[in-house]
C-alpha cells in the first residue's frame, strides 16, 4: 500500500535540522559579507570616559590631595617652575602617517604595514580580545589597581626645597625634536617609542592563513566541484513504477466534501442564515431595540444627563467659574502688586508699595489704613483695612454707630476718644497728642480732648519736636513695631501730592466702598483717593478723577472746587482689591471729634455735610500757631482746603514713611 505523502516540511523526520527560506537572513546569503564599526556593534560593554581617555581627570571618587600652610601652593610653583605643558620644543612637527618623504621631520621611520582590523577598527576583527577591567566601565577611581598612595601632610615639597629638585623656566633646554623609530630597540634613544603594542602576525601580513580560529572549511564543498543532476519532472498520471518520471506514495486526492475524513465538522450553505452571507445588520434575528444615542452619538440625545458638576463622580477634579473668577482676581491683584512693590524697590511691613512724589526730590509710601489706638493697653496699629473707620454716635442719628471696626466682638465707638480706660480702638486725634510732653503742651496724649487750641503744642511735629509726631513717636505694632518709623506729611507735602506733582490733576477723586455685608446700618465708606505718579489702571476697573478749580488763596490757605461728589466713583470690596494692588490709596471719612458746650460731639460726613479731616505736621502761621495747624480737608459740598484748622477738633492721621 501506498504511504501518505508529507505535505509540508515539518512532517519530514529530519525537519529540524533544516531552515526554511524565510528563516534565512539577506546578509547570509549575500555572497560580500558587510563590515561594521564598534559603534555598530551590539551589546558591547559600556565603557566610562576613563576607559578611552585614560586621564585622571575622568575618574569619579578622586581624593581630595590636602594643601598645607607654609609648603609649596600650586600659583607660587608656577612663579618660579615651569609646567611641563608651558615647554615649548624647538622646531616641535607633528608625525604624519602618511608622509611618504623620509627627509621630512613628520616623517615616521619603520612604519609597520597595518592589515585590514588595524585600520578599520572594527572589533569583531580582532583576536584575542581583551578582558576589561572593572574600572574600564565604572570608571571609579576605588576599582583601579596599584592606587598611588597620596603622601601624608609631612614629607611634603617645602618651597624652599623645590630648587634641589626641579629647575628653574631660565635652566630649562628645549629638546630637538627626534623622529618616532618603530624598530628602535635601545630605550636610551630618543627616537626609542615605549608601550608599542605587540601586534599580531595579521596585523602586518594581512593574511587570512595568519588568522587565528578560523572556520574549518572542509565540511563544504565548493560550486565548481558539485556535479547537478539532471532534473525530470515528476508525471502524476505515469504508471510505471520504474520509470524517473513516476510518484511513489501518491495519495488519493478526494473529489467531494463527504469524502473528507472531518466532514462533519462542515457547514453547508443552505444550513447558514442569511446574515452568514451577507454580514447585514438587519438580516439578524431578535435585534435589541436600540436608544437614539446609539446611532446618532449625540450627548443631547442622553436620558438622565447631569445638570451641574457636583454630580460628577470626579468633581473634585474641577473648579467652578466663581471659583476661577476669584483665583484670577487674586493672581492679576498679586501681580499688580508685584508692579507697585518694584516701583518702589523695597518693601515696608504695614506699607502699600506704591510710590507718591510729596516735593520735588522726595517720595513716600502710605501706610495700610488709618491710625488707630488702644487707650486701655496704649497700643498703636493701623487700620487692617483703607476703608475701615470707627465711627461713632452722630449727633443728628440717634442710636447709629456708623463705623466698621470691632474688638472682641464689641462694636468700636469714638464717642471714647476720651477715655483712657476705654478697651476698644479710636481713630480721631488732636493736633500733636503722641503722648509726648517735650514741647511743654498741656494736652499731649490721644485721648487729651480739652476743647481748648491753646492746650496743645503751637510747634511743627518736625525737627526739634518730631517726637510729637504719632509715628516719630510710637511703635506701630503692624507697621515694623519700631519707634520714628513712620511720620505725617506737612503742609506742604500735602499740597505738593494732592496739586503739584505731575499729572496730579487725574490722580485724585471722590470715592465710595460699598462693604460687603451691613453693619450696623453702615453698607458704604465715602471717602476720596490718591493715586500713585506710575499709575495703571487695572483690567476690569473703572476710574473718574475729580477736577479741581482754584477758587481761594490767602494766607496759606488754599481753597478748590470740586466738580463731582462722593458717587464719582463706586467700588465693591472686590474691585477695590484690584485697584489697591495697582497701588490706589484710599482716604476713608472717619468724621471729626470736638468739645462742644463741654461735652463731646461727633460729626460724620455722610449725614451732617461735614469734613473728612487729615493732620498735616505743620501748624499754623505765626499769627495763628497757638490756635491752628495744617490739615487737608475734602467735605461733601465738593470742597476741597488745604490750609488750617483749630488744633482741639480730632481728626483722622495717615502716616507715611520715606523711600529711602
Amino acid at each position: 500500500m501506498k504511504s501518505e505523502v508529507p505535505t509540508t516540511v515539518s512532517e519530514l523526520e529530519d525537519a529540524d535540522s533544516y531552515l526554511q527560506d524565510s528563516d534565512i537572513s539577506d546578509w547570509a546569503r549575500a555572497e560580500t559579507k558587510p563590515s561594521y564599526t564598534y559603534a555598530e556593534i551590539a551589546e558591547k560593554p559600556e565603557l566610562s570616559t576613563v576607559a578611552t581617555t585614560g586621564s585622571y581627570e575622568d575618574l569619579s571618587d578622586k581624593p581630595t590631595i590636602p594643601s598645607v600652610e607654609g609648603l609649596l601652593r600650586a600659583e607660587d610653583a608656577a612663579e618660579t617652575y615651569a609646567l611641563k605643558s608651558e615647554l615649548t620644543p624647538l622646531a616641535n612637527v607633528q608625525s604624519d602617517w602618511n608622509e611618504a618623504d623620509n627627509t621630512k621631520d613628520s616623517y615616521i621611520a619603520n612604519k609597520p604595514s597595518l592589515s585590514a582590523v588595524a585600520t578599520s577598527g572594527n572589533y569583531n576583527d580582532l583576536s584575542n580580545k581583551p578582558e576589561l577591567s572593572t574600572v574600564a566601565t565604572t570608571g571609579d577611581y576605588e576599582d583601579l589597581t596599584n592606587k598611588p598612595t597620596i603622601p601624608s601632610v609631612e614629607g611634603l615639597l617645602r618651597a624652599e626645597d623645590a630648587a634641589e629638585t626641579y629647575a628653574l623656566k631660565s635652566e630649562l633646554t628645549p629638546l630637538a625634536n627626534v623622529q618616532a623609530d618603530w624598530t628602535e630597540a635601545d630605550n636610551t634613544k630618543d627616537s626609542y617609542i615605549a608601550n608599542k603594542p605587540s601586534l599580531s602576525a595579521v596585523a602586518t601580513s594581512g593574511d587570512y592563513t595568519d588568522l587565528e580560529h578560523t572556520p574549518d572549511l572542509s565540511v563544504y564543498a565548493l560550486k565548481t566541484d558539485l556535479t547537478p543532476l539532471g532534473n525530470v519532472q515528476p508525471n502524476w498520471e505515469q504508471e510505471d513504477e520504474d520509470a524517473a518520471d513516476f510518484i511513489k506514495n501518491k495519495p488519493t486526492i478526494p473529489t467531494s466534501v463527504s469524502e473528507l475524513d472531518e466532514y462533519d465538522s462542515f457547514v453547508q450553505f443552505s444550513n447558514l442564515s442569511d446574515v452568514a452571507t451577507t454580514g447585514d445588520y438587519n438580516d439578524l434575528e431578535h435585534l435589541p431595540e436600540l436608544a437614539t444615542v446609539a446611532t446618532s452619538g449625540d450627548y443631547a440625545d442622553l436620558s438622565n444627563t447631569p445638570t451641574n458638576v457636583s454630580e460628577f463622580t470626579n468633581d473634585a477634579e474641577y473648579i467652578s467659574k466663581t471659583e476661577f473668577d476669584e483665583m484670577k482676581a487674586s493672581y492679576e491683584r498679586q501681580m499688580l502688586g508685584l508692579r507697585a512693590e518694584m516701583a518702589v524697590g523695597k518693601t515696608y511691613k504695614g506699607a502699600f508699595m506704591s510710590a507718591f512724589s510729596v516735593s520735588a526730590d522726595r517720595k513716600v509710601v502710605f501706610s495700610q489704613g488709618n491710625l488707630q489706638y488702644q487707650p486701655s493697653t496704649g497700643t498703636w496699629r493701623f487700620a487692617e483695612h483703607q476703608y475701615d473707620v470707627v465711627g461713632g454716635l452722630e449727633k443728628n442719628v440717634p442710636g447709629n454707630v456708623g463705623g466698621n471696626v470691632y474688638e472682641n466682638g464689641v462694636k468700636c465707638d469714638n464717642n471714647n476718644v476720651n477715655n483712657e480706660s476705654y478697651t476698644g480702638w479710636i481713630d480721631l486725634f488732636c493736633y500733636g497728642t503722641s503722648g509726648w510732653n517735650g514741647s511743654g503742651a498741656l494736652a499731649y496724649k490721644p485721648t487729651d480732648y480739652t476743647g481748648t487750641n491753646t492746650d496743645y503744642t503751637s510747634e511743627n511735629l518736625y525737627g526739634d519736636y518730631e517726637n510729637a509726631d504719632w509715628g516719630m513717636n510710637n511703635a506701630i505694632v503692624n507697621g515694623g513695631n519700631k519707634k520714628g518709623l513712620w511720620r505725617t506729611l506737612t503742609l506742604d507735602e500735602w499740597k505738593y501730592v494732592m496739586v503739584g506733582r505731575e499729572n496730579a490733576s487725574n490722580l485724585f477723586a471722590y470715592a465710595r466702598i460699598s462693604i460687603d455685608a451691613t453693619v450696623d446700618g453702615v453698607t458704604e465708606i465715602a471717602g476720596f483717593i490718591l493715586l500713585p505718579d506710575d499709575w495703571i489702571l487695572p483690567d476690569g476697573c473703572s476710574f473718574t478723577a475729580t477736577p479741581m478749580t482754584l477758587t481761594d488763596s490767602n494766607n496759606g490757605v488754599d481753597e478748590y472746587a470740586a466738580t463731582q461728589g462722593f458717587d464719582a466713583n463706586t467700588y465693591t470690596v472686590s474691585q477695590w482689591q484690584k485697584m489697591q494692588a495697582a497701588g490706589a490709596v484710599f482716604f476713608p471719612g472717619a468724621g471729626i471729634a470736638n468739645i462742644k458746650n463741654g461735652a463731646l460731639q461727633l460729626k460724620n460726613v455722610i449725614h451732617d455735610n461735614e469734613y473728612i479731616g487729615y493732620w498735616s505736621s505743620s501748624t499754623g502761621t505765626p499769627s495763628v500757631k497757638t490756635v491752628n495747624s495744617g490739615w487737608l480737608c475734602v467735605d461733601k459740598t465738593k470742597k476741597v482746603v488745604l490750609g488750617y484748622n483749630t488744633k482741639a477738633w480730632g481728626l483722622n492721621v495717615r502716616l507715611v514713611r520715606d523711600i529711602e
